[in-house]
């Protein structure tokens, strides 16, 4: 059986401290946090923090504009897909000196901020597809496998309150957020599939293959296009528990195979669409259900996914 994937789990780095002073510090948000600030020479100072990396890039002389990726500061600081950063967190992390800055960005730790110190280890699974019966087919997996799982369905009342319901065993879910935990110190996992509830494409294209069709000049079909009946969505599933607590770890290690057995990687060989012959270039590895590959393989025009490297290239097919 394939073990653990260790690339799933994240413990944030320490953050070298930066020598950098600005005299004022605007911006926030999040996906991305960005933040502008200016040095007391008149240097500009841009901060971002997307996808979990976080960099910190300086002009080189007042008056200029700042260049991007520079190596100021370019570190991955969090989870992936992780893209809020909060000012207190940011000077905290960096060290940065800032003589001016709204009180409102120095606020008290929120509910929604993570821990990014390193004292906290992040689990997350991403880009893992399913059709409906394959996510519920793990479920299943889950409550076998574990005789003291417990599933929770998640839902938001219209004033924003915050509902929770338990699953019997074998219950199909009817929301998209579902609460899982696994046993006696087991940290809590959040498991989110939308087609739970909601009967969309998913990843699956929105339109036909007419247009690849008429270019490859033979009718050609991708897995969740319109018209396939395999249809499929992103799973994804995260936790977070103390870096310390070897307990937790060795749940999620336990998840880990389960996830890579219900959903094991496949890799799809690269096709000139117009040719049907194998083409130079690398392979596209992915975890898919089962039955999506399943779907591809059954016949010789169908495809994973179907790309174009320039506007002048050929189509390529991956199947």
């Amino acid at each position: 059986m394939m073990g653990p994937r260790t690339n799933r789990f994240f413990t944030p780095p320490n953050v070298p401290k930066v020598d950098l002073h600005v005299t004022s510090l605007r911006g926030g948000g999040a996906c991305p946090s960005q933040y502008w600030g200016q040095t007391p020479d008149g240097r500009e100072v841009f901060i971002r923090y997307r996808y979990g990396f976080l960099s910190v890039d300086v002009a080189e002389e007042p008056g200029e504009e700042v260049l991007y990726n520079r190596g100021f500061l370019d570190i991955e600081l969090g989870p992936p897909l992780d893209g809020e950063l909060s000012a207190r967190q940011l000077i905290a992390l960096t060290g940065l000196k800032v003589d001016v800055l709204d009180e409102g960005q120095v606020s008290a730790e929120t509910e929604s901020e993570r821990d990014l110190s390193g004292a906290t280890t992040f689990w997350s699974a991403i880009g893992i597809s399913a059709t409906n019966a394959g996510a519920e087919r793990f479920l299943s997996v889950l409550w076998r496998d574990f005789p003291d799982c417990r599933l929770f369905e998640i839902s938001w009342s219209q004033t924003g309150d915050r509902k929770k319901r338990a699953l019997l065993s074998g219950e199909a879910p009817k929301e998209t957020v579902l609460e899982v935990i696994l046993g006696t110190g087991c940290p809590k996992i959040s498991f989110q599939y939308a087609r739970f509830k909601y009967d969309v494409p998913g990843y699956g294209r929105l339109e036909d293959n007419s247009r690849f069709s008429q270019e490859a000049r033979r009718e050609v079909e991708t897995v969740g296009s319109i018209g396939c009946e395999v249809k499929y969505d992103r799973l994804s599933i995260s936790s977070e528990f103390r870096t310390d607590d070897t307990l937790a770890r060795t749940w999620m290690e336990r998840l880990d195979e389960k996830l890579d057995a219900c959903f094991p990687e496949f890799e799809y060989i690269p096709y000139d669409l117009a040719t049907g012959e194998i083409t130079e270039g690398e392979a596209l590895k992915t975890q898919d259900d089962p039955e999506i590959t399943k779907w591809v393989q059954a016949a010789s025009n169908r495809f994973r996914y179907i790309r174009r490297a320039a506007r002048d290239l050929p189509l390529i097919g991956y199947r």
